[in-house]
């Protein structure tokens, strides 16, 4: 059994971050309420909805109605409320993270009415992953030697990824205008009738990771073959980043399909090498945007993002506001070599080990600040989630972030590295033959700062 990338996964974990998610396929179809809130955003054209990603456990996607800011609300309650909630026992709780009523567009023509129904069927769940399985066909895997666009003909393979989009959403196609951006990015607009308003900016990427070969057999179905089994898709792309770039082309395909328009502008930007830095693709759309729309062009921007969170016995929405910084790092090692017949006391690859585990063994301080984001994630928890622990809520009360930093990595060891900066050893290459000692070595490590 391999450990999949998965658009449905029944009992599955994410193969790039480790994270196992459990739910039904019948009684959750994360990918149908995907799309479902994009349908939303699209069909009001407002700049402050609040969309999702991910999943939602045990609950039935037929019940759920398109929200716009806040809450949104399963069978009259609002979600994150599975039975009755723990009321604050002080009221600074809850004044650190009000409640927002839902606010609901008005669906009023029968294009809209028709495409949202067809959302909620059975046809579209299997259309959908179709198309998505489609899109993982297309191996668009970037490496972190990948030289400038022009003069490294690896790029090309995205060519594929621009004629499946053309032939999957024909509807984009023909209706909005696409402006390629370094031979590979695309950004398409989708004129409003008020252009008084300030556009919204979705975003995904096409690109993916790639696949050690030698784990190529521990994958129960090929990671680009796209299967659908009736539950999962299986492949790269499946969670990161094709699943959103198709759910954004998919509702606007639909949109158009069942006569809307918008009164605000729509842009759609993909890059093509975020799983690299973006250098090639994110930086020079960001240009092109600043250049097109200038400083603070958009009414709103709704990138990857987080996802639905089960925790404290509730489903929290997490709405990303801010990411770690990131610097990737390299240490190299010569030495002469020589015949391993006649090893030195310690050779290149014994040195880079000490310096590994000395770096290891010393991590960052665990610090909860003012300004991290994972404090208002807390106070909004304590102050709606159902089984917040009291030793949590206690800290927060007193103001103690220290104290409550600590106590949530023993409670949830997950959260650790939302506390501090990270080093991460990725990669470690050296050595040539067996009986040969190595020369040179070359460690990578990629760091996240929380400053």
């Amino acid at each position: 059994m391999g450990n999949p990338e998965a658009l449905l996964p029944k009992d599955s974990k994410d193969l790039a971050g480790g994270k196992t998610f459990y739910h039904s396929y019948f009684q959750d179809n994360r990918y149908r309420k995907y799309i479902l809130n994009f349908f939303g955003l699209l069909a009001v054209s407002l700049f402050s909805v609040t969309l999702y990603r991910g999943y939602i456990s045990s609950l039935d996607p037929g019940s759920f109605d398109i929200c716009q800011v806040g809450a949104l609300e399963h069978r009259g309650k609002p979600l994150g409320t599975h039975g009755p909630r723990n009321k604050p026992r002080r009221q600074n709780i809850e004044k650190l993270c009000p409640r927002v009523e839902p606010i609901y567009p008005e669906i009023n023509t029968p294009g809209i009415r028709r495409a949202i129904a067809y959302l909620q069927s059975p046809d579209f769940l299997f259309r959908s992953a179709k198309t998505l399985g489609d899109a993982i066909k297309v191996r668009t895997a970037v490496y972190d030697d990948f030289g400038e666009v022009g003069r490294d003909d690896r790029w090309n393979k995205m060519e594929r990824f621009h004629d499946y989009l053309h032939g999957a959403f024909p509807a984009v196609s023909r209706y909005l205008l696409v402006h390629p951006v370094n031979e590979y990015g695309l950004v398409y607009e989708w004129g409003g009738s008020n252009e008084n308003l300030k556009p919204i900016l979705l975003t995904a990427h096409q690109d993916v990771v790639p696949i050690e070969q030698e784990t190529m057999e521990q994958w129960e179905h090929h990671p680009y073959s796209g299967h659908f089994d009736g539950n999962d898709v299986w492949g790269r792309g499946a969670l990161d980043d094709k699943n959103q770039l198709v759910a954004i082309m998919e509702t606007v395909n639909l949109l158009i399909q069942s006569g809307f328009r918008p009164v605000r502008k729509i842009v759609l930007a993909f890059g093509f090498d975020e799983e690299i830095g973006g250098d090639q693709g994110a930086h020079y759309i960001g240009e092109y945007l600043l250049y097109t729309y200038g400083e603070d062009g958009f009414s709103l921007i709704i990138d990857e993002g987080s996802s639905m969170q089960s925790e404290f016995g509730s489903d929290i929405m997490v709405i990303s506001t801010a990411e770690k910084g990131f610097m990737n790092q390299e240490i190299t090692i010569k030495m002469p070599g020589g015949h391993s017949s006649i090893p030195p006391l310690h050779s290149s690859i014994g040195i880079m080990s000490e310096i590994v585990v000395a770096l290891e063994s010393h991590p960052f301080e665990r610090v909860l600040s003012d300004d991290n984001p994972l404090f208002d994630f807390l106070a909004c928890s304590a102050a709606h989630a159902r089984d917040f622990p009291k030793e949590l809520y206690d800290y927060i009360v007193q103001d103690d972030k220290q104290a409550l930093a600590d106590a949530l990595v023993k409670l949830n060891p997950r959260f650790d590295a939302d506390l501090r900066s990270t080093t991460a050893v990725t990669t470690i290459c050296g050595g040539t033959k067996v009986n040969a000692l190595p020369e040179y070595i070359l460690y990578r490590q990629l760091r996240r700062n929380m400053d």
